[in-house]
């Protein structure tokens, strides 16, 4: 793939391809490329799994775009296996500060509250999937059953390398693997990815919460159990 090939949309008619190159670092779905054109920047997906939905995916950016909480999806070519995007510029975090913590709560709130209709993913459904997995994983999920489901949308892969953060605005990407879910999925991804310690993690539920509502500290706990779980089977399978 090249500017050539590029210029054969509509969407890049009348403008001028001017530079076209990797984004580094890449992650494990997608090749990313970064497209400068004299009408502005542009991110170009190379889509490499084709076992995800990636009209969902469109949809469900298209939808956190509406929110502001996204960058505007623009193009879908199935048959070539590519999305083209705006560019959303930002940084990755590892560390925060207080007001940090709290802008990516509302923000996540934001994400939260979008209407999508559709079937909920079976966490256990997703564990029968991988191979090996032990006993100890599999009482981790049947504890599920001892909580009630507070289903939304769930982005699911809430790592700091798809949260940008640009002055007081936060973007989140790459949304493949978004689905209906427990909300407690995505809480718990954040506080296990961006390690955030016993106050952080107070001010970010705090803040996603808000003090007229009350959140379950047992049914985090399990669910970071859970992530961790399927995050370690999905690496490993990735080595197969």
């Amino acid at each position: 793939m090249d500017k050539e090939f590029l210029e054969k949309y509509s969407l890049f008619q009348n403008k001028q391809l001017l530079q076209f190159e990797l984004v580094l670092p890449q992650g494990f779905c997608n090749l990313n490329y970064k497209l400068t054109t004299s009408d502005g920047i542009y991110l170009v997906r190379k889509l490499q799994q084709n076992s995800l939905d990636r009209k969902l995916e469109f949809k469900t950016a298209y939808l956190a775009y509406k929110k502001k909480i996204a960058k505007k999806p623009l193009l879908l070519d199935k048959k070539n296996s590519l999305m083209i995007c705006e560019f959303a510029n930002g940084i990755h975090k590892s560390s925060f500060s207080f007001q940090d913590i709290k802008n990516l709560a509302k923000t996540l709130q934001k994400l939260h509250a979008i209407k999508l209709y559709k079937r909920p993913i079976n966490l256990k459904k997703t564990l029968h999937s991988y191979k090996n997995v032990s006993f100890k994983t599999k009482i981790l999920f049947k504890n599920l059953q001892n909580f009630s489901s507070d289903l939304v949308l769930c982005h699911q892969d809430l790592n700091p390398k798809n949260i940008l953060f640009d002055k007081k605005s936060i973007f989140i990407i790459d949304f493949e693997y978004a689905n209906i879910n427990d909300r407690y999925f995505d809480l718990a991804a954040l506080c296990v990815e961006f390690s955030l310690n016993q106050k952080e993690e107070k001010i970010f539920l705090n803040t996603y919460f808000s003090s007229k509502q009350t959140f379950d500290r047992k049914k985090l706990k399990l669910y970071k159990k859970i992530y961790k779980a399927l995050c370690n089977l999905w690496f490993k399978q990735l080595t197969l």
